[in-house]
Parts: structure tokens; sequence; C-alpha cells
């Protein structure tokens, strides 16, 4: 599946309406039906299945399906009932079912996974609850711990059962006070420090297929890297925002992930996560001084030197280990104050990381415009190649580069060249003289002529 620019002007104006819908936020439970479900079925999971151990799921409640890996022995694999706990080395597929009000019926998965974290201790987990219409599964070549890279997808996005209350998707808690914990979610890396909502619905008639995260408490950062890119493509979102990366078919990324500040789930999610609490499948919150830590960064610049300084406004309580400056060239130094030179210019993302002595971190991301010439994209003499002519008008659509929008069309008969491909059969990216490099999708080109042992999908 390949995203078109248009679709994904698509997906940004549908998720900027989401968030200029009116909250909830005046229902109160006892009022709600859905909420006295979820309520109820909480405080069930929360009776069978708390005794969980590390790396293990455990049956919450109906409805609820799991296939188990080739060679495991299916009379040990008992997954029926609630309270049933099998260990996620045996598991294959877990399917959930999705919520009816008038049966009572919402499948729930209580997971506890690895926390990937040398200093956290024994008695804390990744606490994933998957709930509704739902299905998980694990990364074929995955070789690690369990369940460290997976795929998962949701229910159609647009069928709403209970408004601003999520009722398909996974709620997921890193352990509190430690650094953040990596996971791998539809091919792209994570790096969560908080509690989230994932959710991955497949395309409907309005959005192409997309995967959303939810930040409910603290941080998470996601990055991706597109066949053939030198680079990894990253963004963030704090509580109250969201990262929205564009799927295919198989739940596969066509997009780097972007950002999208505010979420109409806020009020749903505060609600599954308090019921999560109560019942003890999440851990009590711990307040860390360091959360009211207000991030501030002042800077001043000659040339292409700038210099940083923290103007951070730090809880006395809250001791500082260590301050980091990503520069968002490959380089980083430490301190309250630093200076850095950047060789070319550009638009950079400058990272300020303040790392406390209990674990938690608070980051900063600052975008830098710096003037000066532009870095030479350096391609190597040996990379495969072709030459071709435009097949009919083509635009330029969305590709695993950011810089696309630096040209717009190219007409029948436009010379091009293109290398390496991005992946086989879908993406090839141009070169143009005096251009910025870009992609195409490779049914545009015809009278293409390739270097040795690389062949280009043509059009006569």
């Amino acid at each position: 599946m390949i995203v078109t620019k248009a679709a994904l002007r698509l997906l940004v104006a549908i998720v900027l309406l989401l968030t200029l819908l009116p909250t909830s936020s005046g229902i109160k439970a006892q009022d709600d039906p859905c909420l006295q479900l979820v309520e109820k079925i909480f405080a069930q999971v929360g009776q069978t299945c708390t005794d969980l151990k590390r790396d293990s799921v455990c049956y919450g409640h109906v409805k609820l399906s799991a296939e188990a890996r080739e060679g495991v022995d299916l009379s040990t694999f008992t997954f029926e009932t609630a309270g049933d706990m099998v260990s996620l080395k045996d598991l294959k597929t877990l399917k959930l079912g999705e919520m009816n009000l008038d049966n009572e019926e919402w499948g729930i998965a209580f997971i506890r996974l690895r926390a990937n974290l040398p200093d956290v201790a024994a008695g804390q987990f990744v606490t994933m609850i998957a709930f509704g219409d739902t299905e998980i599964w694990e990364a074929a070549d995955n070789t690690g711990a369990p369940m460290q890279a997976f795929y998962v997808r949701t229910g159609v996005g647009e069928k709403e059962i209970c408004g601003k209350l999520p009722t398909d998707g996974i709620l997921l808690q890193s352990p509190s006070g430690a650094n953040k914990v990596e996971l791998t979610i539809n091919e792209v890396k994570f790096s969560i420090g908080s509690t989230i909502l994932i959710q991955a619905p497949p395309a409907t008639a309005y959005h192409p297929s997309m995967m959303r995260i939810f930040t409910y408490m603290g941080e998470v950062e996601a990055s991706w890297m597109a066949a053939g890119d030198k680079k990894e493509s990253s963004t963030y979102a704090k509580k109250g925002q969201q990262i929205i990366v564009p799927l295919d078919d198989k739940q596969r990324p066509v997009a780097p992930p972007i950002n999208q500040c505010g979420t109409d789930f806020m009020y749903g999610i505060s609600h599954l996560n308090e019921y999560a609490t109560r019942n003890g499948l999440f851990p009590p919150e711990v307040v860390d001084p360091a959360d009211s830590t207000k991030m501030s960064v002042s800077y001043s610049k000659s040339g292409r030197t700038y210099t940083f300084t923290d103007k951070s406004t730090i809880p006395p309580e809250a001791k500082v280990k260590d301050r980091v400056w990503e520069f968002g060239d490959g380089e980083k130094m430490s301190g309250e104050k630093v200076s850095h030179t950047y060789t070319y210019g550009g638009t950079y993302e400058l990272i300020y990381t303040i790392y406390f002595e209990s674990g938690a971190t608070k980051s900063m991301h600052i975008p830098l415009d710096v003037e000066g010439p532009a870095k030479p994209e350096l391609i190597p003499a040996d990379t495969p190649s072709c030459e071709g002519t435009i097949k009919g008008t083509a635009n330029i659509r969305t590709g695993p580069s950011r810089d696309f929008e630096a040209i717009t069309k190219f007409s029948d008969g436009t010379l091009v060249k293109i290398i390496g491909i991005v992946p086989p059969g879908e993406w090839y990216k141009l070169v143009m003289k005096e251009l910025t490099p870009a992609y195409v999708s490779t049914e545009l080109v015809k009278d293409v002529k390739c270097s040795a042992g690389f062949t280009l999908p043509e059009v006569k």
C-alpha cells in the first residue's frame, strides 16, 4: 500500500477535526452504561489476574482466543476461561472480542512484559491491558525476550460504541521511576516512559490505515527508518499529545511518524487508567519530584555557532544526575551551558534531556534553522542506479523522505536518475540536477537503462 500526499493531508485534517470535538468529562460512571461495564470487568480482571508472572498473559474476560506457537505442547496450553495464564514465549497470536453491552462481553487480556532495563527491580514490569476488537502477534524476527517486537491491529476506527471512551486498543504502562523502555510496535521503535494508549485501525473509505499512540502520562518517542534511508525519522509526544504513523495493509509503516497536539481520548483514558490502578492491574501512582520540573532553554548564535543555556525550574528535592544536549547532527555534549558549531546549514532538531538521580528524565525538543551551505549528499560510486524518463505528468508522492515538497510535478519525458530500491517495487529515489532528491512511484518511469545487476519495473 502506498499512501499519497493527498491521503496524508486527509489524515492530518481528520485528526485535527477530532481534536476540536467537545469532550464528555461531565459524565459520571453511574450514568454511563459503558463506564459501568468497564468498571465491573476491570474489577473482575483484578481478582483473577493479579498473580500473573513476568512474560505471561492472563485471560481477563470474554471473548478471547489465543493460538500457540508451532511445537508447543497443546495439552499444557490452556487459554479458555477467565484466570487462565500462558507464557508469552508459547503464544503466536492473541485475538480479543469487541465490546457488547447487551451481553456484557468485552475481551480483556492482561500482559506483563520484561522491562529491558538493567536497573529495574524484579517486581516491576511493562504492563499491558489489551481490550476490545484487538489482535496482537509477535514479530517473526524477534529472537530476544517475548513481545519486545510485535504487531497490533485494532477495530475499525469509525465504529464508535462508547463515544470518547476507547473500547479497542492496548493500554500500556512502563515501570515508574525508570528510564524509558524500548519496544518495537508495527516496525516502529518506541521509547516509552509513560502511560499510553495504542490503536491501529485498518483503512476505511475516509482515511488510510494508521497507528495512533495517545500519551496519557509522561513522554513517548517514535523512530522509524525507511529502507534505503541513512537516518531515522523521529518524533515525540508529551502528555495530552498523540503520535500518528501511516500503515499499509500488513501493519507496516509507509511514512514517518508525526506528532499531533491534542487528543479527544484523554477523558476515556483517564477512566481506564483509574480502574486499572484501583483494581491492582497498574501499580499505585508514585509522584516523582522531577515531574514538577518546567523545562526552559535559552540560546544565542554567532554564524553557525550556537550557545545553549538551561533555564529550567527544578524542584530542590529533584536531584539532577546529568544534562545532555543532542544537536541533531550526530554530536552531543553534557553541561548546564554548552556551545556547538554546525558544519552545514539546514534544519536541525535539538534535544535537551535532564537525567535525574531517581531515574526520571525530562526532555525538550527545539527546531533550529541554521544558515550556511547545505550538506552535500554523498552517493557511493558503486551504488546501483538507473536512468529513465517520466511517463505522463507525475505528481511526487509522499515517501520515506521529508524533502519531497521541493518538487511538485514532472512532465512527460523528464529525464531522471533513480538510485536505491525503497523497498523493492514500491519507492525509488530520484536525483535531478539542481533539485532536491525525492521519491516517486515506479510505475511512472519508462525507457529505463540500469547498471548491471539492478533492474527497475517500467511502463511501456
